[in-house]
């Protein structure tokens, strides 16, 4: 009979369970490592999508429509490959042509993807998305500044919200005018309002007094007094 090594196991038996899970376990990691690699050196693309802005002008106007654009910038430290800006309009408008972007519709929803020219964004680049609208109910539509009711909304970069020129500002309500000085008020301590200068009230001159004033009258001319007789 031959011999058969110590560390092999005998003809017909099953090799050691140890054995049989340490192949697959081996396998999947081989598999998973070029993965865990490309997540690594390009540190995930979600956190670059979100460096991106998008900024709403309106560039035209006119009775039966207007033009504006979207300027998309990588505020990033990395290079955002594809971009994708979506947003509604109102009823009664639409988007007649669009240009540096491929335009799809869904209803009043738009949206707008890159071009394979300009997919990529580098860090402080930017690009213009530009499009049409066209108003189906021009009999009244606003072409004033500075409301604009049948502007884009709900605008999102990459499914994150962008800047929205619905979205109220803060403005800053007109200072209330300071009330005017009473007649003759003067300044109060603590107070920011000068006094105010009031002339000196000249007295009365001084009138003569109510009760007559005694004088002697001067002896009158007539006939001479004749000395009585002594």
């Amino acid at each position: 009979m031959g011999s058969h090594g110590a560390g092999g196991p005998e003809p017909g038996t099953a090799r050691p369970r140890w054995e049989r899970i340490r192949r697959p376990l081996a396998s999947v990691a081989l598999a998973a490592l070029p993965a865990a690699l490309i997540v690594a050196l390009s540190g995930g693309t979600s956190s670059h999508h979100s460096a991106l802005s998008a900024d709403y002008v309106r560039t035209g106007s006119w009775p039966t429509g207007y033009s504006g654009q979207y300027v998309l910038r990588n505020d990033g430290a990395h290079t955002v490959e594809g971009w994708t800006l979506r947003f509604d309009l109102p009823q009664g408008t639409r988007v007649a042509n669009a240009w540096n972007g491929r335009l799809d519709r869904a209803g009043t929803k738009y949206t707008l993807r890159n071009e394979n020219w300009n997919k990529a964004l580098r860090p402080g680049e930017s690009i213009v998305v530009g499009f049409e609208v066209r108003r189906e109910d021009p009999v009244g539509a606003p072409a004033t500044e500075p409301a604009h009711p049948d502007s884009p909304l709900a605008c999102t970069i990459n499914d994150k919200p962008c800047q929205d020129p619905a979205r109220p500002t803060a403005t800053r309500s007109p200072r209330a005018s300071e009330p005017a000085p009473a007649t003759g008020s003067v300044g109060v301590p603590g107070s920011t309002r000068a006094p105010e200068r009031r002339s000196p009230t000249p007295s009365a001159p001084p009138t003569a007094s109510s009760s007559p004033t005694r004088v002697d009258a001067p002896p009158t001319s007539g006939a001479p007094t004749t000395p009585a007789p002594g």
